[in-house]
């Protein structure tokens, strides 16, 4: 019974990964001035991932409550969820922010969003860990990177040739991804297997 909601929730994590790739395709369809019809595509099908993941979710909850089983594997995945969330909230926020300006950061947000990817693997990691010390060195050590990343990043855009309430707006939608490592931070020491 415990091996299952570890499986649901290692799904969950995919599904919010499948989300999160798609944000990539979102940033490069805006630099290559696709139009707002495929813009809108790509969004639906972001709000379409995070909504299975909303799904998944709600199935490791309801398995967790009638199990014996710790009620840290619904914590984490309720906290993983948030990432989901993020990616769509991104996602419809940015493609109403100043095109050009998105194009002219599309290198450097792609670069973050392929730097947090990576994170994903040590999310699925977490849920078969003995000993999370290894984990947790590798997740503070890839936040710190991506916090002086945001901050380079942060710095451009507001050296840049655009309005200051652009660039605020842009610098919010920035936020909500640069937050995910974060997030999987805090769930480090929420779940570890026992053997």
């Amino acid at each position: 019974m415990e091996n299952n909601i570890y499986k649901m929730a290692a799904n969950h994590i995919k599904l919010i990964e499948n989300c999160f790739s798609k944000l990539c395709e979102l940033i490069s369809a805006i630099k290559n001035g696709e139009d707002g019809a495929r813009l809108q595509e790509i969004c639906n099908e972001i709000s379409l991932r995070e909504t299975e993941a909303d799904f998944c979710l709600q199935s490791v909850t309801t398995y967790a409550q009638a199990s014996p089983v710790d009620d840290k594997i619904s914590e984490f995945s309720v906290a993983c969820d948030s990432i989901a969330n993020r990616c769509e909230d991104f996602a419809n926020g940015i493609r109403r922010t100043n095109k050009d300006m998105v194009a002219m950061f599309s290198a450097d947000i792609l670069e973050m969003l392929q730097k947090i990817s990576l994170l994903f693997d040590l999310l699925q990691q977490m849920l078969i860990c003995k000993d999370n010390s290894t984990l947790a060195e590798k997740i503070d050590s890839a936040e710190t990177e991506l916090d002086k990343y945001e901050e380079n990043i942060l710095k451009k855009i507001m050296s840049a040739p655009f309005l200051q309430s652009d660039k605020m707006q842009f610098m919010l939608y920035i936020n909500k991804i640069s937050k995910i490592p974060d997030v999987i931070k805090g769930n480090v020491k929420k779940v570890c297997k026992k053997t």
